[in-house]
């Protein structure tokens, strides 16, 4: 996927824009993404661009809408989106998920789904 200077400039500000929404250290973010702190400054800087993968994960860590961040078309949070505020219980859940398989995610969906009717 090929990005303008400008467009790679507006995808870093994205990132920026959000993580200080949600009073979120670049540090904190890294951490999260498995990677450094420069690489974070670099993208916000629009010096480079992070994968369609860890964009992807932004938008799960920051609880953000991922059209919104990867091409600026839509709004930041989405009304579903803001009822769940980020907390680290949810971003441990998130990392642990992120690293299954699509048919894995299913079981543990199904059994959270199931096990939460038993609830009602």
């Amino acid at each position: 996927m090929y990005y303008s200077g400008m467009e790679q400039a507006n995808i870093g500000k994205r990132i920026k824009d959000a993580r200080q929404a949600l009073n979120v250290k670049q540090k904190w973010l890294s951490a999260n993404l498995g990677i450094t702190a420069t690489a974070v400054s670099k993208w916000e800087s629009g010096e480079q661009l992070p994968t369609v993968e860890k964009l992807s994960k932004i938008a799960l860590l920051l609880n953000i809408n991922f059209e919104w961040l990867a091409t600026g078309r839509g709004e930041m949070v989405t009304p579903v989106q803001s009822a769940i505020p980020p907390t680290e219980e949810l971003n441990a859940m998130i990392r642990a998920m992120s690293s299954l398989s699509a048919e894995q995610r299913g079981i543990i969906l199904k059994f959270i789904g199931d096990w939460t009717q038993t609830l009602k």
